[in-house]
């Protein structure tokens, strides 16, 4: 049998992870384990424009919490600059994400 947990980490503008929270079942919604996170009670500590960048997953937006448009349509131009411009800020996260991996995979590999 084959399990998944769901991982939701936090990173800064420099790809660094700064908090996580694990064990959530991988078939939970994003959203939910957002709001049953320390996350949201935190949100006041945010320095002035401090934001938090989310996916489609993570919707709906809040104050401190940005995500992209729902599927903008051609005549919009501003929501899918918007969303072009959230999509290369969100590399950062990915960029991390795809570290964090990649030492996963190296340690589960020497130990076996």
């Amino acid at each position: 049998m084959r399990y998944s947990l769901n991982v939701q980490a936090t990173v800064n503008h420099l790809g660094f992870f700064t908090s996580y929270y694990i064990g959530w079942p991988g078939s939970c919604h994003d959203r939910r384990i957002f709001n049953e996170s320390i996350i949201p009670q935190q949100h006041k500590t945010l320095i002035h424009d401090d934001y938090i960048i989310g996916d489609d997953g993570y919707k709906p937006c809040t104050p401190y919490l940005i995500c992209p448009y729902p599927k903008p349509k051609p005549s919009e131009d501003r929501q899918r600059i918007f969303n072009k411009k959230l999509s290369k800020t969100r590399v950062v996260v990915e960029h991390a994400f795809g570290r964090l991996k990649s030492l996963l995979l190296l340690f589960f590999h020497i130990n076996q």
